[in-house]
């Protein structure tokens, strides 16, 4: 605070004293005079009295009433002595400086720190800057990473990137993988069982013989696999056996697919697209079972969900692994239409196209998000137990959930960590940067780093957006002060009829 600030804060603490002063001393005053009038209404009361006993009233009556009449008169002028008003006119902020010098020393006020110290008193000062700055490391504490935070993250990242390094590995040949691939087929021969499956015949394989039941009990007119299943000129660009799970919409686990299906199977159509980025949609008959509107939606809806596992370990032609379906919101990917990727440049749509062909399916997903899930679970673990012992903060308050920044920070590097980890890895055993490298890469990992780098954008951005509004709203502030008409106290008080 400047000392032309200080020295107007004096002023106006001084003139508020006096203020107060003067009312304690007015309210004094009408008590007299309300003592006055009490007398003099006693003495009318007298007076009328004594008229109707005397004869004498001219007399008695100028007497009385000259008595009353200095009475009263004194007390009011008594009351009136204790006001005094100074109210100047001020036209801007120099000319309140300039009268507040003069109003100091008219008063013989010679000001100091200490005699503002004594109007603000030093323990209330300490008292407030100590309020702002526990605030500022309140503040500070909740959305500041110390050491100990980055160093669970790179840990928990770090933990993370080696399971991805030796059990994921690229698609069928990854310990994880071949777990996943196994877990996958018993799932879907579990499925086929519940639906009425008796099993292999002979010696067949009991996988294809589950998806061949399944093909059947769930079908569908959208599971077109080759250009020769389309009419001239319709079929989408690159399909092939191997990659129709992937161009046919409705195949995609995730709600993209579950709405493609559903549209398709009501619209008798089928909807696809081609490694150019185009959607394709052809009439299919479809005959929906139900016998109304929301019958035949959930019909829909099991019909798709019977398919995709059917799919899902692969096609019932394929050979060994056969690809499945696509890894959730995967198909995205084929919207990209831009690129020049590898020696044959390649867009990014076909790049994913060639991955999806190569194994990268739902089930090398469920691989890949092994060490994202083992790395989300150890830094929040951390975060919890670091809150909880570290920062003595009640067990209520330690939960790793919601948005909380340094959570969320602490989530960013520690996928960070991982998807570093994983881009090495992938970039020594593939001899370089090349499209190999992508069959390597975690796009889980990727997807989910990705996911916190933009939620702390977000935030980021946020806080910036709040910072602006603040010296918006003192700019404007200032402004406002800076246009208002001086108010001028004499002329309000001549209208309102006030003492002046």
């Amino acid at each position: 605070m400047s000392n032309q600030h200080e020295k107007i804060l004096a002023a106006q603490q001084f003139q508020t004293d006096r203020t107060s002063d003067a009312i304690a001393k007015l309210e004094k005053e009408m008590v007299s005079v309300a003592r006055v009038e009490q007398d003099n209404a006693d003495l009318l009361d007298e007076l009328e009295a004594f008229i109707g006993e005397v004869d004498a009233l001219e007399k008695v009556t100028e007497f009385e009433l000259s008595e009353f009449e200095l009475s009263n008169t004194k007390a009011m002028s008594d009351a009136a002595s204790v006001i005094e008003l100074e109210v100047p006119v001020f036209h801007n902020w120099e000319q309140f400086e300039r009268e507040t010098d003069a109003y100091l020393a008219r008063h013989h006020l010679s000001f100091d720190v200490n005699r503002f110290e004594r109007y603000f008193p030093s323990s209330h000062l300490d008292s407030c800057h100590s309020r702002v700055e526990q605030l500022c490391r309140e503040f500070d504490e909740k959305t500041r990473c110390d050491k100990w935070d980055y160093s669970i993250a790179a840990c928990s990242g770090v933990v993370g990137g080696i399971i991805d390094s030796l059990f994921v590995d690229i698609p069928g040949e990854g310990s994880l993988t071949k777990a996943a691939d196994k877990g996958v087929d018993g799932l879907v021969q579990q499925f086929a069982r519940m639906n009425g499956w008796n099993g292999p015949r002979g010696d067949s394989d009991p996988k294809v013989s589950a998806i061949r039941f399944l093909e059947k009990k769930f079908e569908v007119k959208y599971d077109h696999r080759t250009i020769a299943d389309f009419e001239l000129g319709c079929a989408p660009k690159g399909i092939t056996p191997t990659n129709h799970h992937l161009l046919s919409l409705p195949h995609s686990p995730d709600l993209i697919g579950l709405v493609f299906s559903i549209i398709n199977q009501f619209t008798n159509t089928a909807s696809f697209i081609g490694t150019d980025g185009k959607l394709i949609t052809i009439n299919a008959n479809h005959e929906l079972q139900g016998s109304d509107l929301v019958s035949k939606i959930f019909a829909g809806f099991i019909n798709w969900l019977g398919h995709v596992l059917s799919d899902m370990a692969g096609a019932n032609g394929s050979k060994g692994r056969g690809t499945g379906v696509p890894i959730p919101f995967y198909s995205i990917l084929l919207k990209g239409n831009i690129g020049e990727i590898g020696a044959e440049r390649r867009t990014l749509a076909e790049c994913a196209t060639k991955l999806f062909e190569q194994g990268y399916d739902f089930r090398h997903g469920l691989a890949m998000a092994v060490p994202v899930m083992v790395t989300e679970l150890l830094c929040r673990m951390g975060y919890c137990l670091k809150q909880r012992y570290v920062n003595e903060r009640p067990w209520i308050e330690c939960i790793p959930v919601g948005k909380d920044l340094v959570l969320q920070k602490m989530l960013l590097a520690s996928h960070g960590t991982l998807c570093l980890i994983d881009l090495g890895d992938a970039a020594v055993r593939s001899g370089g940067f090349n499209p190999t490298t992508l069959l390597r890469m975690n796009i889980v990992a990727w997807a989910r780093f990705g996911q916190m780098g933009i939620s702390q954008l977000i935030n980021v951005m946020r806080q910036r957006r709040l910072d602006l509004q603040h010296e918006f709203i003192i700019d404007s502030l200032n402004n406002e002060l800076r246009n208002i008409d001086p108010i001028d106290y004499n002329i309000l008080i001549d209208e309102h009829g006030c003492i002046a």
